[in-house]
């Protein structure tokens, strides 16, 4: 059964919160069913999840693509949690978690180029050996979480993991935009679904989530702050896919609500209370790194990353209700390009 049960009918209660202090803009050419899902994720997102609303927007490659264009603009490396850092830029970058026997990378870079030069130096200003990596996590095939995985692999012989689905993606995909001329990693470790990583005394709990591509993988896994502990929810994917069916490179949108539906209540039982995506844009991400350097205090330094059950919660609702205002855009435009019956 889909997000759209009672309990995020009781987050959808109306609210006035939205983009940039408004109500997200309706397409006129929008059929009204589609309104309706992009209103419902309105009243989700309120102020905190506001900058996820391009989800719903006609075009929300758009929000990606404008993202891509500041991928030269590195953020300072910053350590949000005791044992959680973040290394990248403002499209897309890298989370190191530290445990006692050593370091998960959550992907690993978009080149070869950016793994040795900005993500390796990154991890040592924050006191992290690249040398300690004990396992790479890519969350899915595309070049800008695979890309730097290859140096890692030959500098320090670091096992690289992905879906079975992925990596058969990316070994069948040289000369598309999927690979965007990075060199693809060796064939190293497949991740199942509901594999748990253990390195050390800390467990990750991995999840295959079908959508973004073939077999995105998401995560749970617990970090440190201030003697207490968390629990976070990382989502493996972002943009919604442009077909419904599953195609060779993306799981629809179908497997997605799917994977959402899934992956929510996986998050809830877990009582996942920090959201986390290696693209920041994709929940706000910017903004808290930047409230958490600037906090002195490391007992609270990544409270902006806390943001609780619920609103997680909200979230993926919100994502749910872009996904079927995409999938009725989908079919009011194909209805309208069949032929008329004479």
């Amino acid at each position: 059964m889909k997000l759209r049960l009672a309990l995020l009918a009781a987050l959808s209660a109306p609210l006035t919160f939205a983009m940039a202090g408004g109500a997200l803009a309706h397409n006129p050419l929008d059929p009204p069913e589609v309104d309706a899902h992009v209103d419902a994720a309105t009243r989700l997102a309120r102020k905190d999840l506001a900058q996820s609303l391009f989800f719903c927007e006609a075009d929300p490659r758009a929000k990606v693509l404008a993202s891509l264009k500041r991928i030269g603009e590195w953020i300072e490396p910053t350590r949000i949690f005791d044992n959680l850092s973040y290394v990248g830029n403002q499209f897309v970058g890298v989370y190191a978690l530290e445990t006692d026997g050593g370091v998960i990378l959550f992907d690993s870079g978009t080149s070869v180029d950016e793994a040795e030069n900005h993500i390796a130096p990154g991890l040592r200003k924050l006191g992290i050996d690249p040398k300690d990596i004990r396992y790479i996590v890519v969350t899915h095939g595309h070049w800008d979480h695979f890309g730097g995985a290859l140096w890692f692999q030959q500098q320090y012989g670091t096992p690289v993991g992905l879906s079975e689905n992925d990596w058969q993606m990316i070994e069948r995909q040289e000369g598309t935009p999927v690979l965007n001329g990075r060199p693809i990693p060796k064939r190293d470790r497949v991740i199942t679904d509901g594999q748990v990583l253990k390195v050390g005394s800390t467990s990750v709990s991995l999840y295959i989530t079908p959508g973004h591509t073939p077999g995105t993988v998401s995560a749970i896994f617990p970090i440190r702050q201030g003697g207490r502990q968390h629990i976070v929810s990382l989502l493996g994917s972002t943009a919604l896919p442009d077909t419904v069916e599953p195609t060779a490179i993306t799981g629809g949108l179908e497997r997605y609500r799917d994977s959402i539906d899934r992956f929510a209540k996986l998050s809830r039982a877990a009582k996942a209370d920090i959201l986390l995506n290696t693209h920041l844009f994709a929940f706000g991400g910017v903004e808290r790194l930047d409230k958490a350097r600037a906090t002195r205090n490391p007992a609270v330094r990544g409270n902006s990353f806390v943001i609780g059950p619920q609103r997680i919660g909200a979230f993926y609702g919100l994502m749910d209700h872009c996904m079927q205002a995409a999938e009725g855009r989908i079919r009011a435009k194909a209805t309208s390009a069949a032929p008329h019956a004479h």
